[in-house]
Parts: C-alpha cells; structure tokens; sequence
C-alpha cells in the first residue's frame, strides 16, 4: 500500500509541477515580448526542469518494475516457500533443545558450550556499574590496548559509485547475433514502377527493382586490468565480479558514443557520420529554424517529415539539456509539445511519440544536430559475434605477483535503412 501512495505522490507531484512549468513560461514568453529581463523567469524554469526530471526517473523505474514484477512473483513465491521450511526445521530443533533444558544454543553445540555461554551472557548482563576498577579500563575504545582492539570500525560491503551516464541505444536498435565476423543482408535499393497503357498501345519494360548487400563487421573492443594475488585472496569484495561489472558497463559507454558518433574504422558507424546512410551519404535533417537553438516550428516539421509507417513506431532521442529546451516550446495553437505521462503506466511524450535521454546526443549549438526521431528498429542494426569474455590470466605477471583480467566484445553496427530516421539540425536551411 505504501508503494502505491509514493508513486500516486509522484506523479501529483509530476502534474503539480508540470502545471507550474506552463504557468512560468507563460509569464515568460510575455516578457519577452514586452522586451523585459527574463532572468527570474529562467531560473524557476530551470528549477521546474529539475523536479519533474526527478520525477521522470521515479516514473521509469515504476514503469520498469511493472514490467519485471509479474516475472518476478512465481520465483519469490517459491523461494519464500524454501526459506519457509527452513526456518520451521529450525524453530523445531530449538523447541527440541530447550526441552532438553539446554537453553537456547545453536544446534550442534556441546553442553560445556552452552555453559561457557551463559556464563559469559551473565557476565555481560551484570553492567558496568557493577564491575570493578580493572575491570572497566578493559571497555576503554579510546586507547587502543585497553579495548579500541575489540571495537574495530564497520566496513560498509557497499561501494559508493559515482552514475556512469551511457546512450540506452541497444534497446532501441535492431540487434543481431552473428556466427561469424561479418553480417551480410539484401537490400531493396530501387523498387519496380507501374503505368498506364490504352487498349492498344505498346508495352514496354517499366522500371525493374534494384537490390543491394548491407555488410556490417564486428571489430573488437577491449579492456584490461591488473590485480596483486593479495588483494584478490584478501580483499572483502569478490573483486573479480566487481571488474565484470565494470567492463560490462564501460563497453555499454563505448557501445552507445559509437552509435550517435562512430566514424566506422574498427567500430560503429554512428548516425551522425556524413556516411551514415551510405559512402557520402548523410542521415537526411530538418533545420530547427534557429541558427543555434532547437525550435518548436523545426521538431514539428522533422517530425511530419519522417514517413507514417515509421513515425508510427518512432522514438526521439535527445540529451538532457535539449529536453529541458523542448520542455518549454509550444506549438502555433498553444500546446506544448511536451506532455507529461500522468496517468500511471502512461509515458512521457514528445509530439505524442515517446523519447529517451541519450547523453552522446550533442548539446544545441551552431550546426550541431540534437535531436533525431524514427524508427530505430528499422533504421539501424548492431552485429554482435561476442557479447563478453573474460580471460583470467595468473601467468604472465606471477613474476609480478599479479593477475591479469581481460576482456573482449565484438560488436559493430551502421545504419541500414536511413529514410527510417531523420535529425533536427540548428540552422536556418
């Protein structure tokens, strides 16, 4: 129940908030047409964005664990059922102990044990006004031979990471396991052509379709690190499990900057490469109607521009701070494009198609392009031949005393049919 009141509370405060945002930028907006200062307006606009990001965030992971908890349900039902069983073996073998008057110890102990024990819990349950003067200089921590040893500090078995941001583009893209290092797949380049004829008149050949061959390698990608045998056999952590996990979300870094930006040698060939709809070719692009910022007459035209059938699955993706920026624009009716996804289960949305945060978007600026929209499925295709592998290597540093751990991808991907995606470039034309 409680779980259902924090996300009722988020998304009020989402819409609370949300109404605010319109009501500020209003006020903005007749500022600046009456030619006056906008600054305090900004800042609370600034502060606005910040909260409902906030609330975003909330609202995704409510989204993500809807998805995993039906999933999840029949697997804690039977481990509960397991840990249930358990402890009732447990209750029952200590009813069995203290009916044999042999108090509460654990089960496996000896009676000279459950004696020592009581002993010592009496001993512990006397209180220090009680003890003796020797006796107290033992529970001194501050000094260290007269009890500061047998206090210790507490090692908190939890690393404090720092968020590690990366493009979520691999669950967007067309994603394909290879057995080999290259993937190789037909493409329709030119289509067949119909017309009309009278009764009587000549046929001739009309225009015949035209096919092509998409090939996409899998170049590798690495990383490597070393590690002294002491630290693996004294450390607290399982260090080993701990480097996976960092080579697994540092390759997600790389995996998702290759995809917005890669220029194709020996990794991904990015969307926003001037070949990326082929040798010369770039991803097609809708100015933004500004010579450096993103604006509401540019993300309607861009995304008028992309087919039916694609903007139908369509996906925006753009950084944080161009969200920010789109948050704030209206169309020439006066509706915002951004609308917020109030209703539980309902996902924010951008000229009613949804978006993501793609942190390797580049920022507005002069010529830049951030933001694009389309369809990813169907636009672009990563060619995975190894998801991730781990050698373990004790010899060729053991003269060192190290290990050394590394790792290896291949992966690689293109753009493969550009007409399914298109960019909003800051400019005029």
């Amino acid at each position: 129940m409680s779980g259902n009141n924090d996300v009722k509370a988020a998304f009020e405060e989402l819409k609370t908030a949300v109404e605010e945002l319109k009501k500020v930028n209003d006020k903005r907006y007749e500022a600046l047409k009456a030619g006056q200062a906008t600054s305090d307006f900004d800042e609370k606009l600034e502060r606005i964005n910040r909260t409902i990001s906030d609330q975003e965030k909330l609202q995704r992971k409510f989204l993500a664990q809807q998805e995993e908890s039906k999933a999840k349900m029949a697997a804690e039902q039977a481990e509960w059922q397991v840990k249930q069983l358990e402890h009732e073996r447990k209750l029952e073998a200590r009813i069995n102990r203290i009916s044999l008057g042999l108090g509460g110890g654990e089960e496996g102990s000896t009676g000279d044990e459950i004696l020592r024990r009581k002993a010592y819990d009496g001993y512990l349950r006397r209180g220090v006004d009680r003890l003796g003067e020797d006796e107290k200089k033992v529970l001194v921590v501050s000094n260290d031979t007269t009890g500061g040893y047998l206090a210790p500090p507490t090692l908190v078995l939890e690393i404090i990471k720092a968020e590690v941001l990366f493009s979520p583009m691999r669950a967007l893209v067309n994603v394909r396991q290879i057995g080999t290092g290259e993937l190789q797949q037909p493409k329709r380049t030119q289509t067949a052509a119909a017309t009309r004829v009278g009764e009587t008149g000549t046929r001739s050949e009309t225009q015949n379709p035209a096919w092509g061959l998409v090939k996409i390698s899998a170049p590798e990608m690495y990383a490597e690190a070393r590690i002294s045998n002491a630290n693996l056999e004294d450390s607290a952590f399982n260090l080993e499990q701990l480097l996976t996990e960092e080579f697994s979300e540092q390759f997600g870094v790389k995996e998702g900057q290759e995809v917005v930006s890669g220029n194709g040698v020996s990794q991904c060939l990015g969307i926003l490469d001037a070949n990326a709809a082929g040798p010369g070719t770039p991803i097609a692009y809708t100015p933004s109607g500004a010579t450096s910022t993103i604006q509401a007459d540019g993300l309607v035209n861009l995304f008028h521009a992309v087919k039916t059938a694609y903007a139908m699955r369509g996906t925006w993706i753009l950084n944080r701070q161009s969200l920010g920026r789109v948050r704030l624009l209206k169309d020439t009716t006066n509706q915002y494009l951004w609308q917020p996804g109030i209703a539980a289960g309902a996902p924010n949305t951008i000229l009613g198609a949804p978006y993501v945060e793609c942190p390797d978007m580049p920022d507005e600026g002069t010529n830049t392009f951030p933001i694009a929209f389309g369809d990813w499925k169907r636009a672009y295709t990563l060619a995975e031949r190894l998801d991730m592998a781990i050698t373990r290597d004790p010899f060729t540093l053991a003269n060192a005393g190290q290990v050394k751990f590394f790792a290896r991808r291949r992966v690689g991907g293109q753009v493969v049919l550009g007409e399914a995606i298109r960019l909003l470039k800051c400019a005029t034309s």
